[in-house]
């Protein structure tokens, strides 16, 4: 039947046989009248823009918030502390804004496993939509079969089966594009850009600061020097004094400090043999392990020193410093050639030196016995500089030691020994989360030179004022290194200088005024006794003699490790003048001892207990100008990742969203025939080609030759045509603006100009469709 003229511009689409109507109802006719004359032009699919736009914010946002709080905190400039004097109160850390931290940075935890669960899903729906453009008549796509076509409507980027057929060449031609390629990669990527994240970032308890505290009254070297020539009223060599007759060396000692060397940490040691190699053993641990420092083992420890903060001490999050001082001592037998003339006796002296001679009576020949202790260098001076940075001085000590006791295997007559003791005093670092709770090295120089903002004021003026600097030199500056005017041998007047060094105080404290052996010479019936009355048969203990704990040595008639004979004088020892002498004549018999090591640990001692009284008793509380800040801060949840990992995953995940967009924009560059390659694409596609893939069993779709020999593209069959018709293997491509033949549901107004004719001639063509149906009922 011969068409009506058709209206100016329109050509006459396609349709089906008006036989083929002859079984359907009346929807069906709708349908088909709908779809012979629905027509639209050709869009651009925008939505997976917005998909990837969101993806991309979600994973950008998580994943640069992470990386700012690995650095430093989103409520404030930085994790640990901040000095005051920078912050002057402001930009502290409080607990709201740790909470506030952890809760952002929990959110951004949740929104990484968010995009990690979809970073597939989002994947595959850009490239599902990137593959219809794909699929359309171009330079690219004349090459695809419809094997390959079906493979990317599978969406075989994420199948399996398709990678293992991509490994042989034959498979891949059959089954491979450019595009299912760049897909497999892109979703590799982005599946390894979560399980990275999880490997290389950690979560990690950060220590920030909760509220300081403030200890004031702390000694300073500086001042010492506050002091006037009369200020010295004896207490550090009292206190000493005492110290040497009471401390033990088993006595743990918390103010004794270990430097950061020091480790319990058993060490495999490898024997030298293949038996001894394969069994292998372990380094006994260092004593302080076990025993905790005490001054017995003082020899063995890693770098001793004292300070006066207990040695668990910690400021946490601040940085503060905090004077240290060291004395290690060396105790030699010398020969007559190498005994001072300075030594010589009280006559030779010089002026300001130290010298103290003590003697029993020569006509008595029961236990003589006789010792002189002389420093020939002048006193006058003290050996501390009032400074901040390290000093260090050495000090000599010379002993004569005569006896002559029966029956002892000691030599008798005189022994000559010298005594040095160096000491080195200075700051170091107080233990904090920033040096590993470990005591900093000693310093060099001024503090001050070493702190930064992490640092807290340490001066003090008397008000309890802080000061600008650091560390405050709170000395007189008026005040000089004062030199006491005293003549030969003046012990006295020594006694009184001010800032003795340790070896002066310890022989203060063993031969000078009100010690053990000067107030036995010159009150010798103060100490005899009528005995205990044999009320207690081992005696009752009334006083104790100066270095016996630290040395292992008994007073009585005993000598050796403690475990024998007594510790202290007792009520019974001294009921004559000889007992009275033949003690202290006992007591030096501790000077002669052989064990040189025995005798320098016990120096060692001596001298920490003579700092330790100096910096205790020296300078009155009110007196002492440094303070020590320390806050223990708070736990607060943050990530952590090394820069390596941070630059490997960030830039993994820019190429990862660089490339996800870059597909999207591609999908959205041109107009598009579908959607998606989705499935009523494919059945859109099969409907065009039926003839040569018929509705038939296809298990094994491997074997159909035909769909390698089909075009996989979609073109415009009618390029000349008014409204074009999509067309599968047509080589002609799509136009934007041109109308193409749709479905009811994506039909467009026509324009306005050409409404008129379009009316006329759907009236002519229903017309037409009418009466052939008429004709086919009739047949």
């Amino acid at each position: 039947m011969s068409s009506p003229s058709e209206p100016p511009g329109i050509s006459s689409p396609q349709t089906a046989s008006p036989r083929r109507l002859e079984s359907t109802d009346d929807d069906s006719q709708r349908h088909l009248q709908s779809h012979s004359t629905a027509s639209t032009t050709l869009k651009r699919s925008y939505y997976i823009l917005w998909i990837v736009a969101l993806y991309t914010a979600l994973s950008v946002v998580s994943w640069g918030v992470i990386c700012v709080l690995t650095e430093r905190p989103l409520y404030g400039k930085r994790y640990g502390y901040m000095s005051s004097a920078i912050t002057l109160g402001k930009n502290r850390w409080r607990k709201p804004d740790y909470e506030a931290n952890e809760r952002w940075y929990q959110a951004m935890r949740v929104i990484q496993s968010i995009t990690g669960v979809l970073t597939i899903p989002v994947t595959s729906a850009v490239c599902s939509s990137a593959a219809a453009a794909f699929a359309q008549y171009g330079k690219s796509s004349t090459r695809l079969s419809m094997r390959q076509m079906i493979v990317l409507a599978d969406r075989g980027w994420t199948d399996p089966r398709t990678f293992t057929q991509l490994l042989t060449w034959t498979g891949f031609k059959r089954t491979g594009s450019t595009f299912l390629v760049l897909a497999i990669l892109l979703n590799i990527l982005g599946g390894l850009i979560q399980p990275l994240q999880q490997i290389f970032l950690k979560d990690i308890a950060m220590k920030t600061p909760l509220y300081r505290i403030k200890l004031y009254h702390l000694f300073d070297v500086t001042d010492a020097f506050n002091y006037g020539p009369e200020q010295d009223d004896g207490s550090v060599v009292l206190m000493t004094r005492n110290a040497l007759a009471t401390t033990s060396l088993v006595e743990p000692m918390n103010q004794l400090w270990q430097g950061a060397g020091f480790s319990c940490d058993a060490r495999f040691l490898m024997g030298n043999d293949t038996a001894s190699a394969e069994r292998g053993s372990y380094e006994s641990p260092p004593a302080a392990c076990g025993y905790g420092a005490t001054l017995g083992n003082y020899s063995g420890l890693t770098e001793p020193f004292f300070a006066q903060q207990p040695s668990t001490f910690s400021t946490g999050v601040i940085r503060q410093f905090l004077p240290r001082f060291n004395s290690t001592s060396t105790y030699n037998k010398i020969t007559a050639n190498e005994w001072p003339t300075a030594c010589t006796g009280l006559e030779d002296a010089e002026p300001g030196s130290y010298m103290v001679v003590y003697a029993k009576n020569g006509t008595d020949t029961v236990n003589p016995w006789a010792v002189t202790a002389c420093m020939p260098s002048d006193q006058r001076h003290t050996p501390w500089k009032r400074t901040h940075s390290r000093q260090d001085f050495g000090e000599e000590l010379y002993l004569n030691v005569t006896r002559a006791d029966a029956g002892q295997v000691y030599e008798p007559g005189g022994s000559l020994f010298q005594i040095i003791v160096n000491t080195t005093a200075g700051y170091f670092e107080l233990p904090n989360y920033n040096n590993g709770q470990v005591p900093g090295p000693l310093l060099a120089n001024d503090p001050n030179n070493h702190c930064d903002s992490y640092c807290e004021t340490q001066g003090m003026l008397y008000d309890f004022d802080e000061t600008d600097g650091m560390i405050y030199d709170g000395s007189d500056p008026k005040s000089i290194n004062y030199k006491r005017a005293v003549g030969k041998s003046d012990i006295s007047s020594l006694a009184q200088v001010p800032n003795k060094g340790p070896l002066l105080t310890i022989a203060m404290a063993l031969f000078g005024e009100g010690s053990f052996i000067a107030e036995r010479v010159a009150y010798p019936d103060k100490y005899i006794t009528d005995g205990n009355n044999g009320s207690l048969p081992n005696g009752t203990c009334v006083d104790y003699a100066p270095l016996q704990f630290i040395q292992h040595i008994t007073y009585g008639y005993g000598i050796g490790d403690g475990s024998e004979g007594q510790q202290c004088v007792v009520n019974n020892d001294t009921t004559t003048f000889q007992d009275l002498q033949g003690g202290i004549s006992l007591w030096l018999r501790y000077f002669q001892a052989n064990d040189a090591q025995t005798m320098q640990n016990a120096l060692n001692a001596a001298a920490y207990l003579a700092t330790k009284a100096w910096v205790e008793h020296q300078v009155q509380v009110a007196g002492r100008s440094l303070t020590v800040s320390m806050d223990m801060g708070t736990d607060t949840q943050v990530p952590s990742i090394s820069p390596a990992g941070m630059y490997i995953i960030s830039i993994l995940l820019a190429i990862f969203l660089l490339s996800l967009l870059a597909m999207a924009l591609y999908s959205t560059w041109q107009v598009r025939w579908t959607r998606q390659l989705d499935a009523f694409a494919m059945m859109r596609v099969g409907a065009a080609v039926k003839d040569q893939v018929p509705m038939l069993v296809g298990g094994n779709a491997g074997k159909i030759s035909s769909l390698d020999r089909m075009p996989g593209w979609v073109g415009d069959e009618e390029p000349s045509a008014d409204i074009g018709t999509l067309g599968v293997g047509s080589r002609n491509a799509l136009q934007k603006g041109r109308r193409y033949h749709s479905y009811e549901g994506d039909d467009e107004p026509w324009p306005t100009e050409i409404k008129g004719g379009r009316e006329a001639y759907m009236e002519v063509r229903m017309e037409e469709l009418r009466h052939d149906l008429k004709d086919d009922r009739r047949a």
